[in-house]
């Protein structure tokens, strides 16, 4: 029945359930596909009204809990904050210990490459938004090039931390 439209699939004077039931000893494969997606239809219903239960609980504990404005005013610093900013200090003292291999990697680049870079580093001091797509066969120097990029940009703003979303990036 390969190429068969939704409407060969129905005896003329049957309906498609009629069709089913009637073919079903016939074809044990096509049996058990309908079970299984009877079986995943009744898993996914039932999933959503227990998310819908847990919202709507959610929802009613959040209205009974009835905490004021600035309820944690004057409280210290968390210790995810103080982590936060120890991570900020090594990672300021980690970039200006290499400076030097930095700029030694920028000149290693070959003119295409410093030029890729320095679109991306002059947008991120200008703080503009710059989305760019660097290709190439295997070999050529992306991962060298996105490497230089994080380098630069973390060395000259300490309050950023890039994240590289690149597949050959390690």
């Amino acid at each position: 029945m390969l190429g068969a439209s939704e409407a060969d699939l129905r005896k003329p004077d049957k309906t498609y359930h009629e069709t089913f039931v009637q073919l079903k000893e016939q074809f044990p494969e096509m049996a058990a596909y309908h079970s299984s997606n009877v079986r995943m239809n009744d898993e996914d219903e039932a999933l959503e009204k227990a998310i819908q239960q847990k919202v709507s609980s959610w929802a009613a504990d959040e209205e009974e809990q009835d905490v004021p404005e600035g309820a944690l005013d004057g409280c210290e610093a968390s210790n995810l904050q103080c982590a936060m900013d120890d991570l900020e200090i090594r990672h300021k003292i980690s970039m200006e210990k290499e400076l030097p291999s930095i700029q030694q990697d920028y000149e290693s680049l070959n003119q295409d490459q410093q030029r890729i870079v320095n679109n991306v580093v002059n947008s991120m001091n200008r703080n503009e938004c710059i989305n760019m797509v660097v290709s190439g066969e295997g070999g050529t120097g992306k991962t060298r090039v996105i490497h230089v990029i994080d380098q630069l940009i973390s060395s000259k703003h300490s309050k950023t931390m890039p994240v590289v979303v690149a597949s050959t990036y390690s």
